[in-house]
């Protein structure tokens, strides 16, 4: 009996160790802060607003000074304009960087709509032989002399050449020790201004709505939205 006590109260602690930690993304334009429906330019006589934008984050793992992986399980939605952190458990370590997916792999997709951050209800679910929206950036574009025009990028797809899940990796401008006096880590600025000034949008209509080629294309751009915050 007394062994048995010993081991929970050792089997205690060390699940104590862990602490909660919040990972913020600091949306932008421009590097200003994104504010919904506020204009910014992102070219000489062209203005944007942005009305809404969601993607998924998936495969989130923080890399230690050692090189392990502490791997957080879950798939998450973050909203510019609502829910727009994470709060994950560390252990007490020292950490160089981080790596997630934008987008949900297949297992997922394959099982259907589900709930909590991948309920249908958040507006990011086609249907279940297309599956989920990886990424969806809603809003207008005003330039001189021509009609208000709106753009809506609904990129998904994750089966075989349709699939837009794009890894980032991000090394932490210094290292981060996660201690008891220390429990943050670096906001991960995430600029919308990277995505719409890409040459690649000059060429595709501002309306996707679907899988394939054009959202294959946009997904590429992902990556160079994500820096940290120095």
């Amino acid at each position: 009996m007394i062994a048995y006590l010993l081991s929970l109260i050792m089997s205690v602690q060390v699940g104590n160790t862990d602490l909660p930690v919040v990972l913020r993304f600091q949306h932008l334009a421009n590097r200003k802060s994104l504010e919904r429906n506020e204009t910014f330019a992102i070219a000489a006589e062209k203005t944007i607003s942005v009305k809404q934008w969601k993607y998924y984050i998936s495969h989130l793992k923080l890399r230690q000074k050692d090189g392990t992986l502490i791997e957080i399980p879950g798939v998450f939605l973050i909203d510019t304009f609502g829910k727009d952190s994470i709060t994950v458990q560390l252990p007490k370590a020292k950490y160089t960087g981080i790596t997630f997916s934008i987008g949900i792999d297949s297992t997922i997709h394959m099982s259907g709509a589900q709930d909590g951050d991948l309920d249908p209800l958040n507006g990011m679910y086609w249907a279940w032989n297309t599956g989920y929206i990886h990424f969806k950036l809603e809003g207008e574009m005003n330039m001189e002399g021509k009609e208000l025009q709106r753009f809506q990028y609904h990129i998904g797809g994750f089966a075989g050449e349709n699939n837009t899940t794009q890894a980032i990796v991000i090394p932490f401008a210094k290292t981060i020790a996660v201690n008891d006096k220390n429990a943050a880590l670096p906001f991960i600025n995430v600029d919308v201004a990277n995505f719409l000034n890409n040459k690649i949008l000059e060429n595709e209509k501002p309306l996707i709505m679907k899988e394939g080629k054009s959202a294959v294309l946009m997904s590429t751009i992902f990556p160079s939205l994500f820096t940290i915050k120095k």
